[in-house]
């Protein structure tokens, strides 16, 4: 998938070329360029980023998703642990569960669409992921109890761009919250 892309990144990116040991055989040479850093990079990227069924999402990785002996996806740190399985399509769900202060977190979670548009300000981000989740405590006495929604959308190459959260107590909408990527530029 990814065959002869070094030499090409580097042919576009190459600032000289030599071929050392040429006092010796041919078997000896060894070729080597040097490369503009800043532009290797960037070429490198582009090229990533334009190869087929390879799909970049950036987050920060607070656990890993197993499923049985093989990791499944990664859990990210954005809002709360948000996971992207990487097998995952639209309509697949999942939840996980952890333990805060003694309560029980059962966070819920479903692909909703996969390669949408969505709009931010000014600009509008192609090949998005929208992950919806569902957050219920298990309080003592109580049950299960809502307390929050949330919508990710995950753009390709850059990660989450846009988050809206709904917060519930005791079944009723309490607030909300909107959210959205602070800037547009990778470093």
């Amino acid at each position: 998938m990814l065959g002869g892309y070094s030499g090409i990144v580097t042919d576009e990116s190459m600032i000289q070329f030599r071929m050392l040991n040429r006092s010796k055989g041919p078997a000896m040479w060894s070729p080597r360029a040097q490369s503009d850093r800043m532009l290797f990079s960037t070429k490198w990227r582009e090229m990533l980023e334009s190869t087929q069924n390879l799909d970049f999402y950036q987050d920060n990785v607070v656990g890993l998703l197993k499923d049985g002996n093989r990791i499944a996806g990664v859990a990210t740190g954005y809002v709360n642990r948000n996971p992207l399985r990487a097998s995952a399509a639209v309509g697949d769900q999942w939840s996980d569960t952890s333990i805060v202060n003694g309560i029980t977190e059962i966070f819920k979670y479903e692909i909703k669409a996969k390669n949408i548009s969505v709009p931010v300000d000014a600009k509008t981000f192609t090949n998005v992921i929208h992950v919806h989740i569902k957050v219920y405590l298990d309080m003592p006495l109580l049950g299960n109890s809502l307390v929050q929604t949330t919508d990710i959308y995950y753009a390709k190459c850059i990660g989450p761009v846009k988050s809206s959260s709904q917060f519930f107590l005791f079944g009723m909408p309490v607030g909300s919250s909107d959210s959205k990527i602070k800037s547009y530029n990778l470093k």
